[in-house]
């Protein structure tokens, strides 16, 4: 067994990595709207067929409460990137949110996690997410990067996702989703440090500044690429959402050593949440109110995120708690700005845990524009309205 080296950091709690080699960790992550069903009728307040919407609703917390418990007794040895603002990507934790809205959808995230740290641990992504109402289907697609320890360890991913709506009623809607991904993983050996490196008077180097030399045998590659598929459900009316997803059903072996295996292990999920409007309804920016919760599980990993988010005309503005069931980790905060098709929103992770004060938290900025949703209402009521999943 390689030794640990000792610049490997541990990923923080909050985040959820991929597998990795005995060093440093952490990753990035989100959900939104979606056309399912078609209704003819005018406009105003939409009457639900409770029923049968929660009928499948409660089928789907069935099949949620199984996956709330513990999976075995095998540890976690790394883990995937989660982002705090879950539901500006979400076909990255549920494939079936790809398509989500009216529409082309396009966004961007960055995250930057414990920039006090020596190591921080910086996530980005891309994704772009498209409604063929014609077809009944959602398209989507992105680019998610993990740099961990100072691009010490890196991976990229490109996911293709496709989901199928499924309407139930004339006021709620299932979805079904797929996605295959790509990825890429490379690891810089020559920047680790390892314990026998360490000399007593000058350190990692020598009195010239050499790096000393270390015992350990390198692996026989340091770049490695898998393929992997997610799948996952989506169960919604005009007010609530509930979606649940398994996440590298393939299991891939990423281990850079030939003889080793390091699996990436399956990631469950469930996300849910609510879109209500108070007051008068405005076309352009309602004012909102809009509680969201997600789970995550990976391995023996698991933690919950609980926020509120109010759209107050342009201004967006939000808080939330996320705890790892071992501990509370951070309490969040956000605030953005809103203008037609634009979106821009800053989020803050302030730690709780055993990290207050020492790691700067985490800084997280998305972007998001949607295009393509200016088509005449009456026309699209004649032809049979799309209802939109309430993701917000």
């Amino acid at each position: 067994m390689p030794q640990r080296p000792v610049n490997a950091a541990k990923r923080p709690h909050h985040c959820i990595n991929e597998q990795a080699f005995p060093l440093l960790l952490f990753p990035a992550h989100r959900l939104l709207p979606l056309n399912c069903c078609r209704s003819d009728r005018p406009a105003g307040p939409p009457r639900v067929r409770w029923s049968g919407f929660y009928r499948v609703l409660l089928l789907l917390w069935a099949v949620c409460a199984s996956t709330w418990s513990p999976f075995g007794a095998k540890p976690v040895h790394a883990q995937d990137p989660v982002f705090t603002q879950f539901t500006a990507l979400p076909q990255w934790l549920n494939p079936a949110f790809a398509g989500y809205g009216k529409g082309t959808a396009i966004g961007l995230q960055f995250r930057d996690q414990w920039p006090s740290a020596p190591q921080s641990y910086v996530s980005y992504a891309a994704g772009v997410s498209h409604q063929a109402p014609a077809l009944q289907s959602g398209f989507g697609f992105m680019l998610l990067g993990d740099l961990q320890g100072d691009a010490v360890f890196n991976t990229h991913r490109a996911i293709a996702s496709y989901a199928l709506n499924i309407p139930i009623s004339r006021n709620a809607a299932i979805r079904g989703g797929l996605a295959v991904e790509g990825a890429q993983r490379t690891l810089r050996w020559d920047r680790l440090r390892f314990f026998d490196q360490i000399d007593p008077v000058f350190g990692f180097s020598d009195a010239a500044g050499v790096p000393n030399p270390t015992a350990q045998t390198p692996p026989g590659r340091t770049n490695l690429g898998w393929f992997d598929a997610h799948a996952g459900l989506l169960i919604h009316n005009r007010s609530l959402y509930l979606g649940v997803s398994a996440l590298h059903l393939v299991a891939p072996n990423t281990a850079f050593y030939a003889s080793g295996e390091d699996r990436i292990p399956r990631a469950f999920s469930v996300q849910t949440g609510a879109r209500l409007v108070l007051g008068r309804r405005s076309r352009e920016l309602p004012n909102v109110f809009a509680p969201r919760l997600l789970y995550w599980q990976q391995g023996a990993f698991r933690q919950a995120q609980a926020s509120l988010r109010f759209g107050m005309g342009p201004l967006l503005v939000g808080a939330g708690l996320r705890h790892a069931f071992g501990n509370a980790d951070a309490v969040l905060a956000e605030a953005g700005w809103r203008q037609g098709p634009f979106e821009a929103v800053y989020s803050y992770d302030a730690a709780i845990g055993p990290a207050a004060g020492l790691s700067g938290g985490a800084h997280e900025i998305t972007l998001g524009w949607r295009l393509g949703t200016d088509a005449p209402r009456e026309r699209k009521r004649r032809l049979g309205e799309s209802l939109e999943c309430p993701l917000f």
